[in-house]
């Protein structure tokens, strides 16, 4: 189990949590129950980071790097694309320039995909949380 979740969470945290999580249920329409946060080099890494320190859980990345497929990176596996429903993931894809990726993911059939940028943006606009020590 991932260290971060075994710290004590301060007052607010579930109000604060459930109020992101909202505005991604918005982004799928509804219909999302895991988030992907898809190439998992430094953008990826630096997105975790932001969630985490919000207190917000990534189910899993993914990336075309066939060499990370069932590894773990920062405590989060990686899974190859092909194993991403569809359907239900958000998937968050983590590059300085993401418009070509974002295209081939949604002309692959991927229902949910939306730019590092975007979350970001939205991401930076809630407080981060303090762990007391």
């Amino acid at each position: 189990k991932d260290n971060f979740n075994s710290l004590p969470k301060p007052k607010g945290l579930q109000k604060q949590s459930r109020m992101i999580k909202d505005k991604f249920l918005e982004l799928g329409e509804g219909n999302i129950d895991k988030i992907c946060i898809f190439c998992a080099g430094y953008y990826g890494k630096n997105l975790l980071y932001e969630f985490r320190k919000r207190g917000l859980t990534v189910d899993f990345f993914s990336d075309n790097k066939e060499s990370i497929w069932g590894t773990k990176i920062v405590g989060i596996v990686c899974i190859p694309p092909v194993q991403i429903d569809k359907e239900h993931t958000l998937i968050i894809v983590a590059l300085q320039n993401t418009e070509e990726l974002l295209e081939k993911l949604k002309n692959s059939g991927y229902k949910y995909v939306i730019s590092y940028k975007k979350i970001k943006k939205e991401l930076l606009n809630i407080k981060p949380i303090i762990i007391p020590n």
